[in-house]
């Protein structure tokens, strides 16, 4: 399956909230939480549905609306109290480490963890729904890794494009991203 179409707005998304906390040097742990959690939530909707579409061709059940909501929203507010954390904290280190201030609070920053954070909740949308296949009757699925297939793709990721989850599941186990700016995806396949 393709990556999720509108990757672009949705970092874009996210990237924008980032920067309203960047431009006001407010990055407090429950700021960024605040600001990233409706992103990531639509994220993660954008995730299962694309996943679904991808597999339509296939008998697989989809899940209500709601229960999609709900799931949404769950990892959402959860993850973003993590990814609140891990930003407050390592902005301190950086300006801490003698950063410049605008490397700090700038717009690569918030683009670079924009498109991480964006592929994690691809990855974490689809992981659901495979869960949810699997709990009503359906066969695993089989993962392969696929890099952008541009000129950014990183060392890391390349030799990981088509590869099957054997090849990558003991170093990266919950699958993209394998590293800050990452925007490599999963195709699902029935065995």
């Amino acid at each position: 399956m393709p990556d999720l179409p509108n990757r672009a707005d949705r970092e874009a998304e996210l990237a924008a909230a980032l920067m309203l906390l960047f431009k006001d040097h407010s990055v407090s742990a429950g700021a960024v939480a605040t600001a990233v959690q409706p992103a990531l939530q639509k994220t993660y909707i954008d995730g299962s549905l694309n996943l679904l579409q991808a597999t339509s061709a296939d008998p697989h059940p989809a899940p209500s609306n709601e229960a999609m909501d709900v799931e949404a929203e769950k990892w959402a507010k959860s993850y973003a109290i993590t990814l609140g954390k891990e930003i407050a904290d390592s902005t301190r280190e950086l300006l801490d480490g003698a950063a410049d201030i605008d490397a700090v609070y700038g717009q690569p920053r918030a683009e670079m963890i924009a498109a991480t954070e964006v592929t994690r909740a691809i990855s974490a949308a689809e992981a659901w729904l495979v869960v949810f296949w699997a709990a009503e009757g359906f066969e695993s699925h089989e993962r392969r890794w696929h890099t952008e297939g541009d000129g950014h793709v990183c060392p890391i990721c390349r030799p990981l494009n088509r590869a099957p989850e054997s090849v990558w599941a003991d170093r990266i186990p919950a699958g993209p991203p394998a590293h800050p700016n990452c925007r490599c995806w999963l195709d699902y396949q029935v065995p």
